[in-house]
């Protein structure tokens, strides 16, 4: 299954103290499993690269709106485009994530 650039892998697969669920590009999603929030690592690291989420149900909810956004997105002309309209949905969702730990990730998921 996808969603923007998230692809969720068929297993989960726990190494150290992450479960990896998925990928974005060629980095891994996981859940810290110390703190219950979403990451996304360097691939094959143990290196954040950015801060997803703060728990599971506030990443599916952020990332179910952002998936609405880009369908929007990919359809009405003029949206691509506006970057202050994307910079204030990513800040949207990065909030549905958990707060502003959580922006840089919604921005580069919507390229902004």
């Amino acid at each position: 299954m996808e969603i923007g650039m998230i692809t969720f892998n068929e297993k989960t697969e726990e190494i150290s103290s992450f479960i990896y669920f998925g990928k974005v590009n060629e980095h891994d999603l996981a859940i810290d499993t110390t703190t219950g929030s979403i990451v996304l690592l360097e691939s094959g690291l143990n290196v954040i690269i950015f801060n997803c989420a703060k728990n599971d149900k506030s990443f599916l909810s952020s990332i179910l709106e952002a998936a609405l956004f880009l369908e929007k997105r990919a359809v009405e002309e003029g949206l691509y485009e506006n970057v202050e309209l994307n910079i204030q949905m990513a800040e949207e969702f990065g909030d549905i994530a958990g707060g502003k730990l959580y922006y840089d990730f919604y921005k580069m998921m919507l390229g902004v």
